[in-house]
């Protein structure tokens, strides 16, 4: 479900197992954080297994999970889907951790693993096995060239220790980046568009009628602002999940609450 979101002030940069196995009571960690699973082992026999675990809320869910493989050996780790659809996936010469995040409902899941058949190693398991309720983590916003001359903020730049640690991104909406976007919805990520509060691009506009918001009528009304928000590329560009605004100095627009 795509969604309009508003910050008040300022958006910040920044076969079972035994069987089908339940994990412990969820642990609190921080007020942020709540481990629901962790298993220090799990043996590669039998083949396709099962551990249930409930969200406490609709929210991100991090994986995380460590394993050596010997030759052809592959191992596939799913959320509520079929190997075809892992979320993990482990291939000899991978690196030995892995993990990712997904939104995921509130309620009980279950991740699947799927071992070989007939593993090339008797020692072949999962090892560190962690799954945990996490917060939205953002990165505003891309693209972004950086003051200086310090070069651009790409996805070439961002890979190495920024997106393996994120889940959602604010930024541009065009459709030059929809590979991008692509790439980051594969990977069970968000991508918001950054957007301007509809009394502010209307002035923008009417100074640089180039810039490229959407027709927005006039006089200002819920209505109007609804259209104009929906009718946006975070609604229209099918890899974007909805709208990030910043109403800051607009609190005096109850028109954009009534949108809502």
């Amino acid at each position: 479900m795509r969604t309009i979101k508003i910050f008040l002030v300022a958006i910040l940069s920044c076969g079972l197992l035994y069987p089908c196995a339940q994990a412990d009571e969820p642990k609190v960690l921080n007020n942020l954080v709540t481990e629901l699973v962790n298993l220090k082992s799990i043996s590669a026999k039998p083949a396709y297994q099962e551990i249930s675990f409930t969200n406490p809320r609709e929210g991100w869910v991090f994986v995380s999970a460590s394993i050596r493989l010997e030759k052809d050996d592959v191992v596939a780790i799913s959320i509520d889907a079929g190997k075809d659809d892992a979320v993990l996936k482990y291939q000899s010469g991978d690196a030995g951790t892995k993990e990712t995040m997904r939104l995921l409902s509130a309620g009980e899941h279950k991740l699947r693993i799927w071992f070989p058949e007939k593993p090339e190693s008797a020692e072949l398991g999962l090892r560190n096995l962690i799954i945990r309720a996490v917060p939205a983590m953002v990165y505003c916003a891309h693209p972004t060239v950086a003051l200086g001359g310090y070069g651009v903020y790409d996805f070439k730049f961002l890979e190495k220790d920024v997106l393996p640690n994120i889940n959602t991104i604010i930024g541009g909406g065009s459709l030059q980046y929809q590979d991008l976007q692509k790439q980051w919805e594969e990977r069970g990520g968000q991508w918001f568009l950054e957007h301007a509060i509809p009394s502010t691009a209307h002035r923008w506009k009417e100074a640089d009628p180039t810039l490229p918001f959407p027709d927005l009528r006039t006089p200002l009304t819920a209505d109007s602002i609804y259209d104009y928000w929906t009718q946006s590329l975070g609604f229209t560009n099918p890899y974007l999940d909805g709208v990030y605004a910043s109403i800051e100095a607009q609190l005096a627009l109850p028109q954009c609450m009534m949108a809502l």
